[in-house]
């Protein structure tokens, strides 16, 4: 069912509002941020250290751990967008899978942004999913990296690969044909570190 009220959008003004309080380009962005809200938020409570981040130079130390992840908080105000509800920091990942899908399920994407507060929700939903989707990806694409040098030929040759499963290692490889060293997580962290305690030239 569509409900039309003849508005103003509330995402993106000065759009007419074509379903409940939001125009059609706000309500599908809306409706695919659901869609994708279980396993997302499942996602995000299951990173409990601070990334290694490797992007042109700036790089942070993936022995940081910080007490309460961004991520966690991330997690819950998505929920709380959805039903006002919280999780609980003692929350395993079967309960916030539990909850979430509990939540999501029981929402209604027309019916939810007919009332203000559920469209400005709604808005506020799918813009921080997409802000979490580029800071925390729920898949890992191999790539190369920039600033450690490979252990055996001190070359910046290293590839770095996902891991398989959910909670395996990460796997680096050297692609320098004459090494092909491999670099188990464990040591490309002390390279890492290593590499950054190194005085500046």
């Amino acid at each position: 069912m569509r409900f039309y009220t003849g508005r103003e959008c509330t995402g993106c003004l000065p759009r007419e509002a074509s379903n409940g309080l939001l125009c059609w380009h706000c309500f599908e962005k809306w409706r695919e941020a659901l869609s994708v809200a279980k396993d997302m938020i499942t996602h995000l409570r299951s990173v409990e250290r601070a990334q290694q981040v490797d992007n042109q130079g700036i790089r942070a130390s993936s022995s940081w751990v910080l007490p309460i992840p961004t991520s966690w908080r991330t997690a819950d105000e998505l929920l709380t967008l959805l039903s006002g509800a919280h999780f609980a920091s003692t929350d395993s990942i079967d309960d916030v899978v539990s909850i979430t899908t509990d939540i999501v399920d029981s929402i209604d994407p027309e019916l939810f942004v007919t009332a203000e507060q559920g469209a400005e929700n709604a808005v506020r939903f799918y813009r921080l999913t997409q802000k979490a989707m580029a800071s925390h990806p729920m898949k890992e694409y191999e790539h190369r990296v920039r600033n450690v040098r490979c252990y055996k030929c001190r070359q910046r040759t290293l590839l770095w690969k996902p891991p398989l499963q959910f909670m395996d290692d990460i796997h680096v490889v050297c692609q320098n044909p004459d090494c092909g060293a491999v670099v188990d997580q464990t040591l490309f962290e002390r390279l890492a570190v290593l590499e950054e305690a190194k005085p500046s030239a």
